[in-house]
């Protein structure tokens, strides 16, 4: 069996409220809502690998865009730099 610790947390009435519903709804005590909760939150990892695989597709994709844009708009830049420094 698991030893337990008491942990003090805050929360607002709203979210207590729901809790308090599901527990009645579910016949399961808030305690273990909030432990079945945590537990299946921790367990999951950050990101799975479909999900970093995706964002660093999108980082990818962002850095092609970024650097067109560097491109298109350095002469513009160029033309700025000259005319401030007259």
């Amino acid at each position: 069996m698991n030893s337990k610790t008491e942990l003090l947390i805050h929360i607002n009435n709203e979210l207590l409220n729901k809790l308090q519903m599901y527990s009645d709804l579910y016949a399961m005590s808030v305690e273990d809502i909030v432990n079945y909760v945590l537990t299946d939150f921790v367990k999951k990892p950050v990101l799975d690998k479909t999900m970093q695989t995706n964002l660093a597709r999108g980082y990818q994709t962002m850095a092609q865009i970024n650097t067109q844009i560097s491109s298109e708009f350095a002469i513009c830049e160029c033309e700025v730099d000259v005319k401030i420094n007259k």
